[in-house]
């Protein structure tokens, strides 16, 4: 079984994350019998954060223009500009 979690560097979730969790559908995150079928999630939900606006301060912006969005091997890694990481969704095997 495989399941999509998150981890998020503050516990305290700023409001474009809040935003961003909210648009994203929660299918997304159910469990999966095989591995193929959750990275297809994890597909649509790096298509998702990539093409949808998030509150950023006074108005709204595409989450790639403010953060840095990078698509590993099973882990899509939202980072700040300067590198340092900030949210992270990733594949996890459960027993």
């Amino acid at each position: 079984m495989y399941k999509i979690k998150r981890r998020y560097q503050v516990e305290k979730k700023q409001p474009w994350v809040v935003d961003l969790l909210l648009k994203i559908n929660p299918k997304y995150f159910a469990l999966y019998e095989a591995k193929d079928d959750c990275l297809k999630s994890l597909m649509e939900i790096n298509k998702t954060i990539r093409s949808l606006p998030v509150r950023w301060r006074r108005g709204s912006f595409s989450l790639s223009h403010i953060r840095t969005i990078l698509l590993l091997d099973d882990k899509i890694e939202v980072k700040y500009k300067s590198g340092k990481e900030c949210m992270t969704f990733y594949i996890e095997e459960l027993n």
